[in-house]
């Protein structure tokens, strides 16, 4: 049975398969029944803007990446803005007002095949740890295991690990320094 026609919920939300849910954004069932939207993206930044932003000599600058993501949760977020880049992943808690910061798993260049799908694999590892409850630490470290297993694939698919080897990544390779 096809997932979107599994209950009457998600018969409702799930929309059309197949169809690009950036050009039907026009209004959004979830949103307007309950007035909290669900963004699952990636934002379209100018990128050499963006760089100088969060970086100052070739480092990330901590500091402005916490305050651009305290400037996005002052837009309209409610509960969690997530970021990840290159060495680190980041999540911003409203509710809490915490910052939690976790370095990317350390894999030696030699080991790594190709970067296509790092980016989809931690949103996923990150909506998965969100729907299981995890805290915002655990959550980070299972979605930058996720991104660190598609690294050993030329392509987005072939880099997918069991989670149990997903997990192990960090204890095997240890985490980099930033």
């Amino acid at each position: 049975m096809d997932s979107s026609t599994a209950s009457p919920f998600s018969k409702i939300f799930a929309g059309d398969g197949g169809i690009d849910c950036y050009s039907t954004a026009e209004s959004n069932i979830y949103q307007d029944l309950f007035g909290e939207a669900i963004f699952t993206g990636k934002g379209i930044f100018n990128v050499e803007i963006f760089n100088k932003l969060l970086k100052e000599e070739k480092l990330l600058n901590l500091e402005n990446i916490e305050k651009t993501m305290r400037q996005l949760a002052d837009c309209g977020v409610s509960k969690k803005v997530i970021v990840h880049c290159k060495s680190a992943g980041f999540c911003y808690n409203v509710a809490t007002n915490t910052f939690t910061r976790v370095n990317s798993i350390n894999i030696p260049k030699s080991e790594i095949k190709g970067s296509v799908g790092a980016g989809d694999a931690f949103c996923a590892g990150s909506l998965y740890g969100l729907y299981n409850g995890y805290d915002d630490k655990t959550m980070l470290e299972f979605a930058s295991s996720c991104a660190a297993a598609n690294l050993f694939a030329e392509n987005s698919i072939d880099g997918m690990l069991e989670k149990a080897e997903i997990e192990k990544l960090a204890e095997k390779y240890g985490r980099r320094e930033i």
